[in-house]
């Protein structure tokens, strides 16, 4: 396509576009995410970018009206506005999960503690499956989990829905994909504004929810700068962070990849491309139900379950980059696309889940959106470096085969940073911060 007379590869300009909206992301991020611990700016903010979100979405319609020259433009800058809104969005989300976490288990905990031992629950009679429901961490890890699974599934099975109704509506109708789009931002919009509701938007209702020590200046200017420096205090989380901003080239970038390796190289209809969405749903809405099951059954960890993730995300880029082998091989047809939607939405669910987890695990009571937004921060700039750093390779080769061994490459070197991060030492360090941070509250 031509760009103020320059000629930039379709799928060139896609990526550049996204490291440009990254990069604005990543600004709000530093901007608001010390600045939301407090719940009523934290509400206030989830609903603001959920309706931003929305909107924008539903300007989308309004694209066909404009001149040819000014459309990709126009796609481009309400994409930019609907992605930094929902990265705000699901940094708030983010920083929640550990306070209902905490109030969810210490309720089961007071529960159980309760029972007579005649009568406790049949499915805690297993002394493995009562240490992993009861004692903590191992409980809270399992719970923090179970939540996490939980919202994975309602959005699996929203997002499967949509996809479906998609395929009905292009295939059947005459409204076009911008068209749908802006349905969708409406849907987003009504739903969004239900869901924020019931979420703790005051001091009372936080400590209600959880015992957690509550600034009382609504908006706190704490420094982004002191808020990185605090993280000589948090070894084990340095290390997660660390880790994460790796593996999101692989998480995150890879999805998108293999959409526009379909519709650009294999020349696939927007019909199967909806397909390759709709299967990686799938892959996910179906397997998350069953993870926490098959993570205490095999009494494995949070962080070994994370692990296991990544070498299932690792055999996209395996599988793609054997065309350097063979013209034969490698991703040859929408069968093989579908196939790997599911493999990846798999892994991805995993990769999520767990990593969120273990976010919540080690994150301080009462700093939750604070250390939400450096894990989000993590995400996007990697996704930005991975983005540009893709968009070149395009530029200069042409080929996706090179693509598939970067991230293969880049991705290998998470594992062994994975495999050195100590959960539990994470854990005291935050009881440490957490408790010397509200002593200076205190103060």
């Amino acid at each position: 396509m031509n760009v103020l007379g320059i000629w930039v590869e379709t799928s060139s300009f896609t990526l550049f576009s996204r490291s440009f909206g990254i990069i604005t992301s990543m600004l709000l991020l530093l901007l608001l995410g010390p600045r939301l611990n407090h719940p009523s700016s934290r509400k206030l903010v989830y609903f603001i970018s959920n309706l931003l979100a929305g909107l924008s979405s539903v300007f989308f319609g309004l694209i066909p009206l404009l001149s040819p020259h000014a459309q990709p433009f126009a796609a481009v800058l309400l994409t930019i506005i609907a992605t930094n809104s929902f990265i705000v969005a699901f940094m708030c989300f983010t920083s929640y999960l550990p306070i209902i976490a905490r109030s969810v288990h210490q309720a089961h905990l007071d529960d159980f503690q309760k029972l007579p031992p005649t009568e406790s629950d049949p499915l805690l009679s297993k002394p493995i499956e009562q240490a992993i429901a009861v004692e903590a961490p191992s409980g809270l890890s399992l719970t923090i989990a179970k939540i996490n699974s939980v919202c994975g599934v309602i959005d699996c099975v929203i997002s499967v829905g949509s996809s479906l109704l998609l395929q009905v509506v292009l295939r059947r109708t005459s409204l076009t994909p911008l068209t749908c789009i802006s349905i969708t931002g409406a849907w987003w919009m009504v739903i969004s504004t239900i869901s924020t509701i019931g979420l703790p938007g005051s001091a009372e209702a936080a400590r209600a929810v959880d015992d957690q020590p509550v600034d009382p200046k609504p908006m706190k200017k704490q420094s982004t700068f002191q808020l990185l420096r605090s993280l000589k205090r948090l070894p084990q989380m340095r290390k997660l962070l660390g880790a994460h901003i790796i593996a999101c080239d692989l998480i995150m970038i890879v999805p998108g990849v293999l959409f526009l390796y379909a519709s650009t190289r294999l020349g696939l209809e927007v019909s199967d491309i909806s397909v390759m969405m709709m299967c990686a749903y799938a892959g996910a809405g179906v397997w998350m139900p069953c993870q926490t099951w098959v993570q205490a059954k095999l009494h494995r960890t949070n962080l070994q379950m994370l692990i296991a993730g990544i070498i299932l995300a690792l055999l996209a880029p395996l599988w793609g980059s054997l065309s350097l082998v063979s013209s034969n091989l490698g991703i040859l047809n929408k069968w093989h696309c579908w196939i790997l939607s599911v493999i990846f939405g798999v892994a991805s669910a995993i990769y999520e889940t767990y990593s969120r987890s273990l976010l919540s695990e080690m994150t301080p009571h009462g700093h939750e959106t604070s250390f939400a937004s450096l894990y989000m921060l993590s995400s996007r700039s990697t996704s930005f470096m991975g983005n540009l750093i893709l968009g070149f390779i395009l530029q200069v080769t042409g080929k996706y085969d090179y693509a598939w061994v970067f991230f293969g490459a880049i991705s290998i070197i998470t594992l062994p940073i994975f495999l050195s991060l100590r959960v539990n030492e994470g854990v005291s360090e935050a009881l440490e911060y957490e408790t010397e941070e509200s002593n200076n509250i205190s103060a």
